[in-house]
C-alpha cells in the first residue's frame, strides 16, 4: 500500500525495520536508535556494526577540587562540580571520559599497553551499559533489537555481545 509521497503505508503483515549503523560510541546516539522503534513504529531495530567509540578522555585531579582535560584540542580546568556534566558531554559525543588521579595518568602515560586495557574496559563497559538501557526500555515488551559489530569494532566486543545475548 502507498501512501502520501510514496511512502509505504504499513499493514498487519508488514515488517518495519530500522537500521542504524556507524555511531562510533555514542551515548546520545543509541539512546535516539533506542526510541527509533517507537518514534518510526518499526517491529525490529538493527544496529549494524561501528559501535565503539574512538578514544579515552582523561579527566585528571590536579588538587584542590580541580580537574583538567583535553576537549576538542583545548587544555580544559574545571571544578569538580562540573566534571559530571563533561562526562555527559563527552559520552554522548562518543568518547570514553575516564576521571582519574594524577598518578593513574602518569602510569598510563609510562605504560601504553595499560590504555589499551582501559580502552577495551571502557567499551565493554559501555555496551553492558547500553544493554542495560534497552533492557529497561523494552522490559515486557516484545521488541526485537539486533547488534552486529562492524569493521571499526575490535573483536572482543563480538564476545561481549555474545555474552549478553545470552
Amino acid at each position: 500500500v502507498v501512501g502520501l509521497l510514496g511512502g509505504r503505508k504499513q499493514t498487519k503483515t508488514d515488517l518495519l525495520l530500522f537500521f542504524a549503523t556507524d555511531i562510533h560510541g555514542s551515548r546520545v546516539c543509541f539512546k535516539k536508535f533506542l526510541s527509533s522503534l517507537g518514534f518510526y513504529g518499526a517491529d525490529v531495530a538493527l544496529l549494524g556494526g561501528d559501535m565503539t567509540g574512538k578514544m579515552i578522555v582523561p579527566i585528571v585531579h590536579q588538587g584542590g577540587g580541580r580537574y583538567q582535560a583535553q576537549v576538542g584540542g583545548q587544555e580544559v580546568s574545571l571544578p569538580e562540580t562540573e566534571v559530571p556534566e563533561l562526562e555527559g558531554r563527552l559520552a554522548d559525543a562518543g568518547y570514553y571520559p575516564r576521571k582519574m588521579e594524577r598518578d593513574e595518568y602518569t602510569d598510563l602515560e609510562a605504560h601504553p599497553g595499560r590504555v589499551e586495557e582501559l580502552f577495551a574496559q571502557s567499551m565493554v563497559s559501555t555496551l553492558r551499559d547500553w544493554n542495560e538501557l534497552a533492557e529497561k526500555k523494552y522490559a515486557g515488551t516484545d521488541t526485537v533489537i539486533y547488534v552486529a559489530p562492524g569493521n571499526d569494532d575490535p573483536w572482543l566486543i563480538d564476545e561481549e555481545l555474545a555474552n549478553l545475548s545470552r
